[in-house]
């Protein structure tokens, strides 16, 4: 979470928290999260497929910010790559599941709306493809249920 040239006072308690003041658990639990919606939709009995989601449906608030959020992981790994600072993978991730938990919050996933909820399905999949990738290249293990 710190920058090389920055000093570190390492806190072994809060590293071995599981709770939302421990950086990777946080990150960690939002993609459970996102394995347990996607588990829930496989579940029903009329699964939906994120083929043919129209994201012009996504016009909440909340989802414009995490659409927003999502796109700027390119920029995040070039810019921690040129630095040679991880921590701004980090810090972007740990942000990056502040917004997944505060859309998961405010819009229902999947809902009688079939239509938002394939677009939010989508969305949702968009997030657990860049944590994941964001993760790997940290080498922090990717739980699916916590």
């Amino acid at each position: 979470m710190r920058r090389l040239d920055s000093h570190l006072d390492f806190d072994i308690e809060v590293a071995k928290k599981e709770s939302n003041d421990n950086p990777v658990y946080y990150i960690q639990y939002a993609h459970a999260r996102i394995c347990s919606i996607k588990e829930f939709n496989d579940k029903q009995e009329e699964r939906l497929s994120l083929e043919g989601a129209s994201l012009s449906l996504l016009s909440h608030k909340t989802e414009k910010v995490f659409i927003r959020a999502l796109s700027e992981f390119p920029f995040v790994v070039q810019s921690a790559g040129d630095a040679l600072e991880p921590s701004k993978i980090v810090t972007y991730l740990n942000d990056l599941s502040r917004k997944f938990h505060s859309f998961y919050t405010e819009c229902r996933v999947v809902s009688s709306d079939k239509e938002l909820s394939r677009a939010r399905l989508f969305l949702v999949e968009c997030a657990r493809i860049v944590l994941s990738n964001g993760l790997n290249l940290l080498n922090i293990a990717l739980p699916e249920k916590m």
